[in-house]
Order: structure tokens, then sequence, then C-alpha cells
């Protein structure tokens, strides 16, 4: 989703079963890559989203860390 909305960043599985995300943005892209992540993929069982804002690092893509 994150490339579809053209929003760049990463993306990785926590040791505790959570997902962590940094991603950068244009406002109407994020806005909307933060309404997928409250369901996620197939998958997923989302049980909250947390979002806090971070000074841009300029990230070039989005990766999935694994």
């Amino acid at each position: 989703m994150a490339d579809l909305l053209g929003v760049k960043g990463f993306t990785t599985n926590l040791d505790i079963g959570h997902v962590y995300i940094e991603a950068e943005g244009n406002e109407h892209a994020l806005a909307k890559f933060v309404q997928w992540c409250h369901h996620g993929p197939e998958a997923a069982e989302v049980k909250y989203v947390s979002v806090i804002a971070d000074t841009v690092k300029g990230f070039d893509k989005f990766d999935i860390k694994r």
C-alpha cells in the first residue's frame, strides 16, 4: 500500500508481535496510509495504531525489513 500511495520509509516486525513503521509522504498519502494501517493486509489482526510525528529522514523508497 505504501508504494501505491507514494509513501517512503520502512516496516519491520518486532519480537513482541507488533509492527513498527516509519513513513514519509505528502499529508494526503500519509492520511490514507494510516487509515489502511487500521485494518492492514488480509491476514492481519490490528488491535490499535499509534501515530507519532517525527523529523523527516528523507527515505527514497519503502522497505520491508526482515
